[in-house]
C-alpha cells in the first residue's frame, strides 16, 4: 500500500441514490468509498474502519448527522477525523459547526463540485 494508498472516505446518507451517485463519483475522482444509510451505522464503521474522511447527511432516521458527528467527536478513536456535512438548510450550519464538523456542502451540489470540495479538503490537510 503505502504511498500508492486512497484516501478513504466514509459517505452516510439515507437517499440510495446519493449513496450509489457519489460513493461511485469519487470512486472515479480516487477516493476509496464506503457507504451507509444512517448515523448509527457511520458511527460503528467510523470507529472500525478509521477513515481519512467522512460526510454525514444532516437529515438521516435514527440518530441524525448531528448527533453522529458528536458521538464521532466523543470517541477517542475517532474524535480527530475530519467531518463535512451535507445539508439542504443552511440553518443547520451553526450546529454542525457546534457538533463538531469540519465544513459543510450545501445540497443539492454538483458532482464537479462536491468533488471539488474533498480534494481541496485533503489538500489543505496537513499528514499526521
Amino acid at each position: 500500500m503505502g504511498a500508492m494508498s486512497r484516501p478513504r472516505v466514509l459517505l452516510a446518507d439515507d437517499d440510495p441514490r446519493v449513496l450509489s451517485v457519489v460513493s461511485r463519483y469519487l470512486d472515479l475522482e480516487g477516493y476509496e468509498m464506503s457507504t451507509v444509510s444512517d448515523g448509527e451505522a457511520a458511527v460503528r464503521i467510523a470507529e472500525a474502519d478509521q477513515p481519512d474522511l467522512i460526510i454525514l447527511d444532516i437529515m438521516m432516521p435514527g440518530i441524525d448527522g448531528i448527533e453522529a458527528c458528536r458521538r464521532i467527536r466523543a470517541n477517542a478513536a475517532t474524535a480527530q477525523t475530519p467531518v463535512l456535512m451535507f445539508s439542504a438548510l443552511s440553518e443547520e450550519a451553526e450546529a454542525a459547526r457546534l457538533a463538531g464538523a469540519d465544513g459543510m456542502l450545501p445540497k443539492p451540489f454538483n458532482l464537479p463540485a462536491l468533488a471539488e470540495a474533498v480534494k481541496t479538503f485533503f489538500a489543505t490537510r496537513t499528514p499526521s
